[in-house]
């Protein structure tokens, strides 16, 4: 009997059951003419959010600079086929955010070609809300899951460069970051069986014909689990910059480190059985099966247990081609190191990113900007051999914003879509594997002022 057949997201011990979208590293996209450009700005940061992408492009900066994103409205979707009585089953995410606030300020005063940024800013946000009730079509079972997760990722941060010559800048950032993740689950599973009744001497009972006898019962089991993590950690960034007159390259190198952690998880499960027509509990042991299939449990596991212990490394090269004066090319790679802690379901495999983008300036006051770029999963594809393992989805995606520059400031508005293709269990303690689509929209809105 296949009683947790459809016990949806792998509750297990030691598995996480609804955690945050930290597994991949592009889901908001930051700054002002970054976003627009898909990201691929290490080679030119030179405006705040060089505190993201690279500190050393500040010390190309040409004026003081203040910028901010208003609320970003974000959107997410992921389709599992086939994964719930043969039918698709659908998640959906949303979250409204500031992606970047950041100032620019220009030292000279100070020591020439010395520049000072900082900048606030969320690169992951996620509001879900599930309330889903599933029947199998011939009534033999129902599920009833009911899911809400709030989490967010924070960094602030700040840096400073300093121009060497004409053409090469380094800078140095630090950068705190904060993750805070509640997720909360409750599931009711109802499922038919059919079994051969048993005596008091656990003999089958048998008809006037001597065959044996098969009875109808219920199972019924509820489980609702809590989880929370909370982390600290600082991230220390070296950059550089070497410009010529038509093309720019850059280097980026983030090491975090975490401060603190705490992370807890609270489950309780109540199982029971009833007759065919669903009345009273029934003495199990009828049905050849042990007292031990049934009553109340509570688990709370140690609230001491690291997770991430360690966040991934991250080395970002880019280089930018100004083809003219009104065209500018750019490419970035961006690689993330493996990460392990006390639970797997947090673990990550090494990753590499890429991004493209374009700026054309339509007219000397209209800029377009677009990118292409990846948003690759950190964990790894589920092997049919195994079962309770993890979803992974890889993603491609796409930006386009219009911006309207005037000497001092400019505004600019646009979308980030990504479509994302992968593989899930989403049904635990079974190694069938299913095929997920999923896809984002992010509608975004920037300003700037330079002095």
């Amino acid at each position: 009997m296949r009683f947790w057949s459809v016990f949806f997201f792998a509750f297990v011990a030691n598995a996480s059951m609804l955690v945050a979208d930290q597994f991949h590293y592009n889901n908001v996209i930051v700054g002002d003419r970054a976003s627009g450009m898909g990201g691929a700005f290490c080679a030119i940061a030179d405006d705040a959010s060089g505190v993201v992408y690279n500190p050393a492009g500040l010390a190309f900066a040409l004026s003081n600079d203040i910028s901010g994103s208003a609320n970003a409205f974000y959107q997410k979707k992921v389709t599992y086929k086939k994964a719930a009585f043969d039918e698709d089953f659908v998640e959906e995410s949303q979250g409204t955010v500031s992606p970047f606030v950041g100032a620019l300020g220009k030292l000279d005063h100070i020591m020439p070609g010395l520049v000072f940024a900082f900048g606030i800013f969320s690169p992951d946000t996620e509001l879900k809300d599930q309330d889903d009730l599933l029947y199998k079509s011939d009534g033999s079972q129902r599920l009833h899951r009911t899911a809400n997760l709030r989490a967010g990722t924070t960094k602030v941060g700040v840096a400073v460069a300093k121009r060497m010559g004409s053409g090469f800048g380094v800078g140095f950032g630090l950068t705190y970051l904060m993750i805070d993740e509640l997720a909360q689950v409750y599931q009711d599973v109802t499922t038919a069986f059919t079994a051969v009744e048993l005596d008091s001497s656990n003999n089958q009972v048998t008809d006037s014909s001597g065959n044996a006898v098969a009875a109808t019962y219920y199972r019924y089991l509820t489980k609702n689990v809590r989880e929370r993590l909370e982390a600290q950690a600082i991230e220390a960034g070296l950059g550089l910059q070497y410009a010529l007159k038509k093309v720019s390259f850059g280097l980026h190198v983030k090491v975090p480190f975490i401060v603190y952690e705490r992370y807890s998880i609270g489950s309780e499960q109540t199982v029971h059985y009833t007759d065919s027509e669903g009345k009273g509990v029934v003495d199990i042991t009828k049905a050849g099966l042990t007292s031990s299939e049934a009553g109340r449990s509570v688990i709370e596991r140690a609230k001491s247990k690291k997770p991430l212990k360690k966040l991934p490394t991250e080395v970002r090269v880019g280089a930018a081609y100004f083809a003219s004066a009104s065209l500018l090319a750019t490419a970035d790679a961006i690689y993330y190191s493996e990460t392990k802690g006390d639970l797997s379901s947090y673990e990550r495999d090494a990753v590499i990113n890429y991004a493209l983008g374009l700026e054309y300036y339509i007219t000397s006051s209209f800029p377009m900007r677009m990118g292409l770029f990846t948003n690759n999963d950190s964990r790894p594809k589920p092997d049919s051999s195994k079962t309770n393992q993890r979803d992974s989805i890889d993603y491609i995606g796409g930006s386009f914003f219009l911006a309207m520059v005037q000497p001092n400031s400019q505004i600019s508005a646009g979308v980030i879509y990504q479509n994302g293709t992968g593989k899930a269990q989403k049904i635990s303690n079974d190694s069938t594997i299913q095929s997920v689509t999923a896809s984002s929209t992010t509608l975004g809105f920037s300003v700037s002022h330079n002095f």
